[in-house]
């Protein structure tokens, strides 16, 4: 019994060694200094294939939206901030294109 244990116990002992070896050894991708330069741009690259299937350039946007493109009433447009805020708002079309206001338009 004795011997099996000892025959286990080496066993282990020598497949540990052989893969922290494995491991060790390996060349490691990022160079034999492992450092890598983080601040090396990346190449410019686009996926134009995936699985076999076309995919279009990203310079080629198409409208895709379910009933077209939208217009927007500009006049009749109203934007309401309701619900549980500290001041409940209502801004027509042109208030909320309005930059002068600022970022806090609840004193309004």
């Amino acid at each position: 019994m004795r011997r099996a244990y000892d025959l286990a116990a080496a066993l282990v002992l020598l497949m540990a060694t052989a893969l922290l070896a494995g491991c060790l050894g390996a060349p490691r991708p990022d160079g034999p200094g492992g450092e890598v330069d983080r601040e090396a741009p990346l190449p410019r690259a686009e996926v134009r294939e995936y699985e076999g299937r076309d995919l279009s350039s990203i310079d080629d946007f198409r409208e895709n939206s379910t009933a077209g493109p939208q217009e927007v009433d500009r006049e009749a447009y109203r934007l309401s901030i309701a619900g549980p805020v500290g001041a409940p708002l209502e801004l027509a079309y042109h208030e909320v294109l309005d930059e002068s206001a600022g970022s806090t338009t609840a004193e309004r």
